[in-house]
C-alpha cells in the first residue's frame, strides 16, 4: 500500500521524458506534442511515502518478470526484500495528474535518496483500473527503463540498471480519458533493487606514473588501480619515469651487469698500479738492505 502525505494543485505540469513502453492510447507523437501550458492548466499534485511489506513470494507475476529480466529470482528474492524494506523510506514518489483535451497525463517522479548506489533498481507500479482499465489503453513513457507489463490489470514494473543517490527517474502515463485528481490516491508502488554498489578503493591518483620493477605503470582513471603501460627490458627510471634506454654496445645495464665492463676495466688497471708499486717497494727495500751488510 502507499500512504500519502500531500495532495495540491498547481498551474503547471512537468511531463516526464521520451522513451516507450505499453501500448495503445494515445499515439507518442501526440502525447509528446502536448504543450506544458495546456498540459499544466489545474495539475494536481501527490507526493506519497511508500508503506509496504516487501514480499516477492506473495507477487508470483513480479517474481516472474523479475527473473525474466535479471535471472537467478530464488538466490536474489530475500537479498531483494531485504533492501526493499531499506530503500523504501529514501525514495520519494511524486504524481502529477493533468487532464485536457479529452486525454489525461498522469507524470510521475522517483528519487532515490540512499547512501549508496543501487544495482538493478525496480519499481513495481500498480495503476487502479479506474485509470485505466487494461494495459493497452495506457501510453507508457519511461526514460532509461526497461519497462514491463506485470498484469494487464494493469501493473508495470521498471527495470534502470544502476540508480545513484540523488538521481531522478521519470515515468509518464497517457490515456485518452479526462480524470479527476482523487484517482491519485488510488495508485499503489513498491520499489526493489539487486544489491548495492560498493564505490571502489582509491588506491593511487589518476594519471601518476611509477616504476614497478621492470616494468612502467600508470594509475587508471578511476584512482582504484595501477595499469602497466610497458615492460622496460633495460630497466625503468623511477627518478624520470620512463623506461631506460638500450645499452651501447659492450656495456651491459646496471640492472644486469651491475658497473659495466667499463667499470671493471678502471678497477683493473688500479689493481695493477697497486701490483707494480708494491714490487717495486720490495725491489728498493731488498737492494738497501744489501747495502747495510756491504757498505764497500
Amino acid at each position: 500500500t502507499v500512504s500519502s502525505s500531500t495532495t495540491s494543485t498547481e498551474s503547471s505540469s512537468d511531463e516526464g521524458g521520451g522513451g516507450g513502453g505499453g501500448g495503445g492510447a494515445p499515439s507518442g507523437e501526440e502525447a509528446e506534442n502536448e504543450t506544458s501550458s495546456e498540459a499544466g492548466e489545474g495539475a494536481a499534485v501527490k507526493e506519497t511515502v511508500l508503506d509496504f511489506v516487501p514480499n516477492l513470494d506473495e507477487k508470483k507475476e513480479l517474481s516472474e518478470i523479475i527473473n525474466e529480466v535479471l535471472g537467478g529470482i530464488e538466490e536474489k528474492k530475500d537479498k531483494m526484500e531485504r533492501i526493499a524494506a531499506e530503500i523504501k523510506e529514501k525514495t520519494k514518489i511524486t504524481r502529477r495528474l493533468s487532464a485536457f483535451n479529452g486525454k489525461s497525463i498522469l507524470a510521475t517522479k522517483i528519487v532515490y535518496n540512499g547512501e549508496r548506489a543501487i544495482k538493478n533498481f525496480v519499481m513495481y507500479d500498480k495503476v487502479p483500473k479506474s485509470f485505466a482499465r487494461t494495459a493497452s489503453d495506457i501510453l507508457v513513457s519511461a526514460p532509461g527503463a526497461t519497462v514491463k507489463v506485470v498484469k494487464e490489470d494493469p501493473e508495470y514494473a521498471f527495470f534502470y540498471s544502476e540508480v545513484k543517490p540523488g538521481q531522478e527517474l521519470s515515468v509518464t502515463y497517457t490515456i485518452n480519458e479526462e480524470k479527476n485528481a482523487s484517482i491519485l490516491e488510488s495508485f499503489a508502488s513498491e520499489v526493489y533493487a539487486e544489491d548495492y554498489i560498493e564505490e571502489e578503493a582509491i588506491t593511487c591518483s589518476p594519471g601518476i606514473k611509477r616504476c614497478s620493477g621492470n616494468a612502467l605503470e600508470i594509475c587508471n582513471d578511476a584512482g582504484s588501480a595501477w595499469v602497466k603501460i610497458r615492460d622496460c627490458p633495460y630497466g625503468c627510471d623511477s627518478a624520470l619515469l620512463e623506461c631506460k634506454e638500450k645499452p651501447q654496445e659492450g656495456q651491459a645495464p646496471a640492472e644486469e651487469g651491475g658497473a659495466g665492463q667499463e667499470g671493471y676495466g678502471w678497477i683493473a688497471i688500479v689493481l695493477a698500479v697497486i701490483i707494480i708499486a708494491a714490487i717495486a717497494g720490495f725491489a728498493f727495500y731488498r737492494k738497501k738492505a744489501g747495502e747495510a751488510k756491504h757498505p764497500f
